[in-house]
């Protein structure tokens, strides 16, 4: 039984790092998406200083 306890823990170990990772990832993504704006936004505002 402390067999298959340590095997529910391991499994519930990688699925919390799972999540984590996939948030990381989705973090990730939302940063580049608002650093490629903020970019577009930047040369826009360099192309006309006005």
């Amino acid at each position: 039984s402390s067999c298959l306890i340590c095997v529910l823990q391991n499994l519930f170990q990688l699925h919390v790092v799972k999540i984590g990772v996939d948030y990381k990832i989705q973090g990730l993504r939302v940063l580049l998406s608002y650093s490629s704006a903020s970019s577009s936004t930047s040369s826009i505002g360099t192309n006309y200083p006005f």
